[in-house]
C-alpha cells in the first residue's frame, strides 16, 4: 500500500507534519505546522459546465510572528502555493520522472490568523494559527485586463498566444487546444472589459469543448472526449487475486515539452473499498438532442450564420445546446460542430455513476502509486479507472464501468486521505464480444498449478464482458 503526506510551500514557508509525542500529534514549536485539514476542491458539478478553479484550504501553527506581519503589512496575498506528494521507487507514473507529483498550483486569495496558546514539543507555547486559501492558476487569469482592444481576424494559434503572452504572470505555461484545428481562422474581436478568464472560456467555447488546468503539466487543457477503445486488461494484484485495469492513455492535445507526451494513468478501482449514495439521477443536459453553433462567416460579409445538427429521430420540441464560436469558416465549424455533436448525442448522453468516496484509513494507502495519482488529481484527463463490482453500471445493463474523474474533494487530515470524486462515463469506440468462460477458465489457474490466480472479490461476470484480453499481467 502507499500512503503519501503532502508537501505544502507556500510563499517562503514548508509545512511539516505534527511530531508524534505519547501516540498524540503534537505541534512543532520551532517551525510551522499542518494543524488541520487540508482540502482541495475541483472541478464540475455537470458534465456541460465549464470548471470552475481548484481551490486549496489549510490551517496550520506558525511559532513566529511571520505571517501576523505578512497581514499587517499586506503582503499574504498574492503568494504561490505549492502542493506535491513524493512517489515510490519504480512508480511508474511517466510525467513524474523526478518522483515529484504536483496536486496544487495557484496563488492566496485569503489568509486568516488568530493568536492561540497551543500545546508544542517544547510545552505550552503562544503562536498564530493561520489558514490560507488559495485558488488555482487559472483563478488568476481573472485579474488580467483585456480591455477596448480590436483584434483582428487570424488564426486561433495566434489568439491563443494573445492569451498565454497577456497572462505570462500567472505562470501558465501553455493553453492547448485540439491540434487538428490550430490554423482554422477566428473572426475579428471586439474586446471591451474582458478578462483573461473571460477570454479563455471564449477560446475553449468555440470548440464546444470545457477546459481544466493541469497543476502537475502546469498547462490548461481542453476536457477530452472520454472515448476508448475496448482496452481494459486483467491484472494480478500481487496476491494471486485478478481484477480488470484500465491501461494508461496518451492525450494527442499538446506536445511542446517531453511531460504533454507522458500518457494519463489508468487504475483499477475496488467497488468494495468505495464509498457512494444509492442514487442516481438525470437531467435534459444528459439528452441533448440538437446542438447549433452561431458563428460570423467571413465569405459572407461576417454575417452571423447558425448551424446545427439534429440528433437522428430527435423529434421536436428539441433539448438544445448552443454555443457562440470565433471559428469563421464552414470548413472549420462544421468538423467542430460534428465533434460536439457526437460528444452531446452519445458520449454524454445518459445518467453518469453517483460519486464515489475512497478513504485510505481503513486500507492503509492507495493501492499503489497510480491509484493515488488517479484520486488526487484535481484535473479532467485520459485518465480511466475500471470500477469492478459497482451495482449502477450492473444495473444499467451494457454500460461499460470505466470512469473517470471530473471534480470533487480531497482532504487531507491526520495523516489521512479522503478523497470524493464525481464520475464521468466513458464512451466506447469499438465493440467486440466479451471472455467466454472456456477463455476465462483457461487463464485463471484457481487452486493449480501455481500461481494459484482468482478473481478479486468485487469482480463481477458482467465486468468480464468488457475485457477481450485474457493475458493475465503483473501489477
Amino acid at each position: 500500500m502507499f500512503r503519501p503526506h503532502p508537501d505544502i510551500l507556500f510563499g517562503q514557508t514548508a509545512l511539516c507534519a505534527p511530531r508524534t509525542v505519547d501516540g498524540l500529534p503534537v505541534l512543532a514549536h520551532d517551525e510551522a505546522t499542518l494543524i488541520d485539514r487540508m482540502s482541495i476542491t475541483w472541478g464540475r458539478e455537470d458534465h456541460w459546465d465549464q470548471p470552475e478553479p481548484a481551490t486549496i484550504r489549510f490551517t496550520f501553527f506558525d511559532p513566529t510572528t511571520d505571517w501576523a506581519l505578512k497581514i499587517g503589512t499586506n503582503n499574504a496575498i498574492g503568494l504561490g502555493v505549492h502542493v506535491s506528494i513524493r512517489l515510490p521507487d519504480g512508480h511508474g507514473i511517466a510525467e513524474a520522472p523526478t518522483g515529484t507529483y504536483v496536486i496544487f498550483q495557484g496563488f492566496t486569495t485569503k489568509v486568516e490568523a488568530e493568536r492561540r496558546r497551543v500545546n508544542t514539543t517544547a510545552g505550552k507555547r503562544t503562536g498564530w494559527v493561520v489558514t490560507v486559501t488559495a485558488g488555482d492558476r487559472t483563478s488568476a487569469l481573472g485579474n488580467v485586463p483585456f480591455t477596448f482592444e480590436n483584434w483582428p481576424p487570424e488564426r486561433m494559434i495566434d489568439r491563443a498566444i494573445r492569451l498565454r503572452d497577456r497572462a505570462a504572470g500567472v505562470g501558465i505555461r501553455q493553453f492547448y487546444f485540439d491540434a487538428d484545428h490550430v490554423n482554422g481562422t477566428v473572426s475579428a474581436l471586439e474586446v471591451r472589459d474582458l478578462t483573461g478568464l473571460d477570454v479563455a472560456q471564449q477560446l475553449y467555447t468555440s470548440f464546444g469543448h470545457q477546459w481544466t488546468y493541469h497543476p502537475n503539466r502546469n498547462v490548461v487543457i481542453r476536457i477530452p472526449e472520454h472515448r476508448f477503445p475496448d482496452s481494459p486488461h486483467l491484472v494480478d494484484t500481487g496476491d494471486g487475486t485478478v481484477i480488470p485495469r484500465m491501461p494508461d492513455l496518451a492525450d494527442w492535445t499538446g506536445a511542446e515539452d517531453p511531460i504533454d507526451r507522458a500518457v494519463h494513468v489508468g487504475t483499477a478501482v475496488d467497488g468494495c473499498t468505495v464509498e457512494s449514495d444509492a442514487h442516481l439521477s438525470t437531467d435534459q443536459l444528459s439528452y441533448v438532442t440538437r446542438v447549433e453553433c452561431k458563428w460570423q462567416n467571413r465569405h459572407d460579409a461576417n454575417r452571423t450564420i447558425l448551424t446545427y445538427q439534429t440528433k437522428l429521430f430527435a423529434v421536436a420540441p428539441f433539448r438544445t445546446l448552443k454555443y457562440d464560436s470565433w471559428f469563421d469558416d464552414g470548413i472549420t465549424v462544421d468538423p467542430v460542430l460534428q465533434r460536439t455533436a457526437d460528444k452531446a448525442f452519445y458520449q454524454e448522453s445518459g445518467p453518469h455513476h453517483p460519486a464515489i468516496t475512497y478513504r485510505t484509513k481503513p486500507f492503509g494507502g492507495f493501492t499503489d502509486a497510480k491509484h493515488a495519482v488517479w484520486f488526487l488529481t484535481p484535473a479532467e484527463r485520459r485518465g480511466y479507472a475500471f470500477l469492478s463490482g459497482s451495482p449502477w453500471i450492473a444495473d444499467l445493463g451494457g454500460v461499460p464501468p470505466i470512469v473517470t474523474p471530473c471534480g470533487g474533494t480531497i482532504t487531507y487530515a491526520a495523516g489521512e486521505w479522503t478523497v470524493t470524486t464525481r464520475l464521468l462515463r466513458g464512451h466506447r469506440t469499438t465493440i467486440g464480444t466479451g471472455l467466454t468462460w472456456a477463455v476465462v477458465d483457461g487463464s485463471l489457474t484457481w487452486d493449480a498449478p501455481a500461481p494459484a490466480r482468482r478473481f478479486a472479490d468485487p469482480v463481477t461476470w458482467g465486468d468480464t464482458w468488457f475485457i477481450r484480453d485474457p493475458a493475465i499481467r503483473t501489477a
